[in-house]
């Protein structure tokens, strides 16, 4: 499994249409451990594990950079029936 990016955390709130507060309620975590991981990639293995378990719990796939594209999310499709 590859970490998270910062800018994965970013875009996966737009992408749930989330704030800092409410993933900082949900999670135990103050909004400025996640501002400081997402300007500046700075957090313990431990938080980076948790917002990202948070992320994909949420439906978010997150979409690492090879040679030919950029990274990005996207949201699973939900299940029907």
């Amino acid at each position: 499994m590859s970490l998270m990016e910062p800018i994965h955390s970013k875009l996966a709130r737009a992408a749930l249409n989330l704030g800092l507060r409410e993933v900082s309620a949900d999670l135990g975590i103050s909004t400025a451990t996640i501002t400081r991981f997402e300007k500046a990639g700075d957090s313990r293995i431990s938080t980076l594990k948790l917002l990202q378990d948070y992320y994909e719990g949420k439906g978010v796939i997150l979409i690492h950079a090879d040679e030919t594209a950029g990274l990005g999310v996207r949201l699973k499709t939900p299940s029907t029936g």
